[in-house]
């Protein structure tokens, strides 16, 4: 038997979402792209030690760096149940 699952972002890709500047300055501002943000309902950042730094319910075209430390980054993207994980570097 064949189980199909429909998530409704079965076709989400990391490239369909892009970050922007990279790598970002301290006190700037990283942008997000791409057609499905829309459809995000949360974005986390967490640092390089797996700590939440950023949270946000909904979606968002941009972040504020401010004054986060130097260095690498993973931020999810929940689209519902799916999730999508993009990195990024602080300067």
């Amino acid at each position: 038997a064949v189980f199909m699952v429909y998530l409704g972002v079965a076709d989400m890709s990391a490239d369909q979402i892009s970050l922007y500047p990279m790598p970002v300055e301290r006190g700037g501002v990283l942008h997000l792209a791409g057609g499905q943000m829309e459809d995000v309902t949360s974005i986390r950042v967490y640092d390089a030690i797996g700590r939440v730094v950023f949270e946000h319910a909904g979606s968002l075209r941009q972040i504020n760096i401010g004054d986060w430390s130097r260095g690498s980054y993973a931020m999810e993207l929940m689209f519902g149940e799916v999730s999508l994980r993009r990195k990024f570097v602080v300067n």
